[in-house]
């Protein structure tokens, strides 16, 4: 598993939310059909993340090796 997936979880309601606050009241069908289709995605990913044995991320922070 990549490092990049590691930021859906925090990307992905973001997006989302931003959408939400773009979309009109008027279509609040859309915005219930997106919260809940962005939920189970989630989900799903919660679940793959707790089943992946070998899940890191570590970034260069200070420089000298010393990664966070």
């Amino acid at each position: 598993m990549t490092p990049n997936l590691l930021y859906l979880p925090i990307l992905l309601p973001a997006l989302l939310a931003a959408f939400f606050l773009a979309l009109p009241s008027r279509v609040k069908l859309v915005r219930e059909v997106l919260a809940t289709a962005g939920a189970a995605v989630l989900l799903a990913y919660g679940f793959v993340f707790f089943f992946v044995k070998n899940l890191e991320l570590s970034v260069p922070w200070l420089g000298m090796g010393i990664d966070f």
